[in-house]
């Protein structure tokens, strides 16, 4: 029977995976859809792992599963904010004279 722990750390790293997944980024850079790609795996991998073979998880391991699903929400929500914010046609683009 898995802890309570090992299902936080789960639904943590199903929360990140899910909100990459989610994400309809236009002007990302090569770089950055790698390194997306990168913490999807992970994060994947890690739910997988964990709803196959987990028992136990510790406390440290649940905190981190969180602490990279409030990364990837945060990123998430700047990069759709300078996204939107400098964009030429945008609301803060000068008027042509």
């Amino acid at each position: 029977m898995p802890t309570p722990l090992a299902f936080v750390a789960l639904i943590a790293h199903l929360v990140a995976a899910l909100h990459i997944l989610a994400y309809r980024g236009g002007d990302a850079h090569p770089h950055a859809s790698w390194l997306a790609w990168a913490l999807l795996v992970v994060s994947g991998g890690s739910a997988l792992e964990l709803a196959l073979t987990a028992k136990t998880v510790g406390i440290l391991e649940a905190l981190r599963a969180g602490l990279l699903s409030a990364f990837v929400l945060g990123a998430r929500i700047d990069v759709q904010c300078s996204v939107s914010s400098t964009r030429i046609d945008g609301p803060n683009a000068s008027a042509p004279e």
